[in-house]
């Protein structure tokens, strides 16, 4: 799980994708993912209904990340509890439908 620090979260976060290629080769290109929610507690990921809401995200074809935000404007500091944490989508059929991608090229994890 990444860490941020800012002062109220960002609308998108760029991260990267890594393919796999018809002939073996890895390849990786760069996609912005957008925010989804903002979750206060840690346990509403890790408890049973949180678990399969990021399941049917997964399996609806979502490629998601979750970062830990800590706002920057409070005082204690980067070692106290994050003030939540953000779920940043993306689908993969955006993905797929990029002119950057390759035909033959899979998302990585995908088969």
């Amino acid at each position: 799980m990444v860490r941020v620090f800012s002062r109220k979260p960002a609308k998108t976060k760029v991260y990267r994708v890594n393919f796999l290629g018809p002939k073996g080769g890895s390849h990786h290109w760069k996609f912005v993912f957008k925010l989804n929610q903002k979750v206060t507690f840690k346990s509403d990921l890790t408890n049973e209904r949180g678990k399969a809401i990021m399941q049917k995200m997964k399996n609806d074809g979502w490629l998601v990340h979750i970062v830990e935000w800590h706002n920057s404007a409070a005082k204690p500091g980067p070692t106290g509890e994050p003030e939540g944490y953000l779920i940043y989508r993306l689908h993969r059929n955006d993905v797929y439908n990029s002119r950057f991608v390759k035909p033959g090229w899979r998302i990585v994890g995908e088969y």
